[in-house]
């Protein structure tokens, strides 16, 4: 009985890793997805900004 209760466990274990790489896999294509939006938004800013820089007649740096 302690044999299989050991195999069990063993068993949960791995299952419980899988599903934890599984989850920061899924985890990590969110937070890259986010980080090409922000940087997008971060271009469309400055972009936004230099051309309200010129329309003011300001130094554009």
């Amino acid at each position: 009985n302690m044999a299989y209760s050991r195999a069990n466990s063993i068993n949960h274990f791995r299952t419980a890793m899988f599903d934890l790489v599984e989850a920061v896999d899924v985890f990590q294509g969110v937070v890259e997805t986010d980080a090409v939006r922000l940087k997008e938004l971060g271009l469309s800013f400055t972009n936004k900004d230099r051309e309200l820089e010129r329309s003011l007649g300001l130094e554009v740096k």
